[in-house]
């Protein structure tokens, strides 16, 4: 069943229907970027007092981002002292963006807490983050601290930034559109072909044989290229290419401007499917309450109004989000490279007790501890093995 959509039963006659509630379009109506900008402002600020309603404590995680810092900064004049932020720090100094969280915090006067996570809390946790996924993911581990912790701190409700990335253009992939558009003119061999010569991230480049938006997706996100799923789970590359061509893409996405295709995939199968459900099995094992005001109904209507040339910006990240919060956004936060919301999984899986004979996963913590795959690739295969696989998810 599509989302958007409920489904009827109707028992007498045994008959079942299926009707939509909500369509969302790219209706473009919005061409003035100064007005863009005050609606813009206007909406978020809006959705955060929405979301703030509740009769339990209601906190921010801050990680020092562009994102939090301004939930943060427009929940200030709703709660006053009654302000709270929690944010995750580690041992590891590189992964840190205190600087930036403290200041958030001297100019809200919020309520922090910082929370050290280490090594040890990774493998000690391991057990019941396995326990806590509904299926097998690459992602969540840092929800699932984050939820635990603000559990800890007392509070029954934590607003997050998802959604300010896929919406307005945050991420790396918006950045690369014009190098995969350019991709539809290259012969799909000639692709192919990346796959069997290319190292490292260039074998990405053989997703784009895929001509469609899904192509994009899976050069992004995309951790094993077909060769590479067909020899880690033994069975041939064509039968992993009849899954991936059996994968339903839209076909309104191809006329879509580069920007759009990107926020399109994003948005629609990253956020959707990845963030989103790992957020909300996370945050329930602890029974806390993750809110999104970025994916607000009307905030969302309004930004999907947008006309693409002003809402993304190929010179600034997120850049009609930072012009509408510039008067109070202080410029240290905003005008910096990218870092997110990221763990030293690296280091912490390279020391990881890997306690049966998988030599495919040995090799593949060697190369971690040699700094020459990314730990996401190790997690997937992780995930994937026997031992772990023996666990009903």
């Amino acid at each position: 069943m599509a989302k958007g959509s409920y489904f009827t039963y109707h028992w007498p006659s045994a008959t079942q229907t299926t009707q939509r509630y909500h369509t969302r379009y790219y209706l473009y109506t919005q061409y003035n970027r100064e007005a863009a900008v005050a609606e813009v402002r206007s909406a978020v600020t809006r959705a955060v007092e929405q979301h703030l309603v509740a009769d339990a404590p209601v906190g921010l995680f801050l990680s020092g981002g562009i994102d939090s810092s301004i939930l943060t900064l427009l929940a200030q004049p709703v709660l006053q002292e009654r302000l709270k932020t929690l944010s995750i720090v580690f041992d590891e100094t590189a992964f840190s963006e205190k600087q930036y969280q403290d200041i958030i915090i001297q100019k809200t006067g919020a309520h922090h807490q910082s929370f050290v996570i280490t090594q040890h809390d990774f493998q000690e946790s391991l057990p019941d983050i396995l326990q806590a996924m509904d299926q097998p993911s690459t992602d969540g581990i840092n929800a699932y601290f984050i939820s635990k912790k603000a559990k800890e701190y007392g509070l029954t409700a934590v607003l997050s930034g998802i959604g300010a990335d896929e919406l307005f253009g945050g991420y790396p992939s918006f950045h690369r559109s014009n190098m995969m558009d350019a991709a539809l003119h290259t012969p799909k061999w000639m692709l192919a072909l990346t796959g069997l010569l290319g190292k490292g991230r260039f074998k990405r480049f053989a997703f784009l044989q895929f001509k469609s938006v899904l192509g994009y997706y899976l050069f992004n996100r995309g951790f094993f290229i077909p060769a590479q799923v067909a020899q880690l789970l033994d069975c041939t590359e064509q039968e992993v290419l009849d899954c991936i061509h059996r994968f339903t893409v839209p076909p309104f996405t191809q006329y879509l401007e580069d920007g759009e295709k990107v926020s399109y995939a994003e948005t629609n199968w990253y956020m959707q499917n990845q963030l989103l459900k790992d957020t909300d099995y996370m945050s329930m094992w602890h029974s806390v309450e993750v809110r999104v005001p970025f994916l607000d109904k009307q905030l969302m209507d309004l930004v999907y109004s947008i006309a693409p040339e002003i809402r993304y910006s190929r010179q600034q990240i997120k850049a009609l989000l930072i012009d509408a919060f510039k008067e109070v956004l202080p410029q240290a936060v905003w005008d910096r490279p990218k870092q997110g919301f990221v763990f030293p999984f690296g280091d912490w899986m390279a020391q990881m007790s890997l306690q049966y004979g998988d030599t495919t996963l040995k090799a593949m913590q060697q190369q971690l501890m040699r700094h020459r795959l990314h730990w996401s690739h190790f997690w997937a295969y992780y995930l994937a093995s026997p031992a772990v696989m023996a666990k009903p998810f």
